[in-house]
């Protein structure tokens, strides 16, 4: 049920853009903005700023945004390094986040991201575990 439009749900989003996504996943669970600013652990003005296109979810609120949408909107990675990146974020974990969960120096992650060098399985092992130990711990909670 779409609630009544207020004076700052006029404004124009375009269809197919992720404010839109936005907007439509709040009218189909029939919150306000409040609701989905709090729901999602965001303040108002963050929230309506996406809402309108102005700004996208930081690494922050990636995971929690990603939750309320119901879905992952960023285009899918096509090397080892935006893969890694991506599942990185997809967590909220900056590079440091990950590095101190695997065990394995930032700087060589950040290669990693790059493309600047390939890991040894030694190192991806341990890369691996911490993001599936925190994936299974997402997924039960």
């Amino acid at each position: 049920m779409r609630p009544a439009e207020r004076h700052y749900e006029r404004v124009k989003v375009s269809a197919d853009t992720l404010g839109a996504a936005f907007r439509e996943r709040r009218w189909s669970r029939g919150f306000g903005h409040q609701e989905a600013a709090a729901k999602i652990g965001v303040p108002v003005a963050t929230y309506r700023r996406w809402e309108a296109n102005q700004a996208v979810p930081t690494l922050k609120y990636l995971p929690s945004a990603i939750a309320f949408l119901g879905y992952d909107w960023r285009p899918a990675p096509h090397s080892f390094g935006e893969s890694l990146r991506f599942r990185r974020m997809r967590l909220g974990w900056s590079i440091r986040e990950l590095a101190r969960r695997a065990g394995v120096d930032w700087t060589t992650i950040r290669a990693w991201e790059r493309g600047e060098q390939r890991p040894t399985k030694r190192l991806l092992a341990a890369v691996e575990r911490a993001l599936a130990m925190a994936a299974s711990t997402t997924v039960d909670s």
